[in-house]
């Protein structure tokens, strides 16, 4: 993932920024523990979940009332569109704002963002887990 800085960098921190909105993620204390978030980390979570169609699971479990689901999930979609490993598969800023306001239709993402994640393979994740 050695990308030039390029304007669709914009688009991939927005869509990070979509998806802790969307996790509704509370505050840690300095010196807490994160390694549990290191090895199910939300964004990949959201990829995981949209691949099997249960996103919507995922977001009622995030406490998001009845009447902000459908927004919730079309946020989810585009950040998922965002952080396409590749800058070029990333929508454009002007673009993401029109998939938020429904202006446009929201195609389903392309390509598993956060490849370099899930080559890794869960092995990888428990010898993490059991040297941290």
């Amino acid at each position: 993932m050695n990308s030039p800085i390029s304007h669709k960098c914009d688009a991939y921190s927005f869509g990070i920024l979509l998806l802790e909105i969307v996790g509704r993620r509370k505050k840690t204390r300095i010196g807490e523990s994160r390694q549990s978030e290191s090895i199910d980390w939300f964004p990949k979570k959201v990829w995981e979940e949209y691949e099997k169609g249960e996103l919507l699971a995922l977001i009622d479990g995030s406490g998001v009332a009845e009447e902000h689901r459908a927004a919730v999930e079309r946020a989810a979609v585009v950040a998922l569109w965002c952080v396409q490993d590749s800058p070029e598969a990333r929508p454009e800023m002007n673009y993401v704002v029109k998939m938020l306001e429904g202006v446009v239709e929201i195609l389903p993402p392309t390509a598993r963002p956060f490849q370099y994640l899930f080559s890794f393979g869960e092995e990888w994740y428990t010898t993490t887990a059991a040297v941290a």
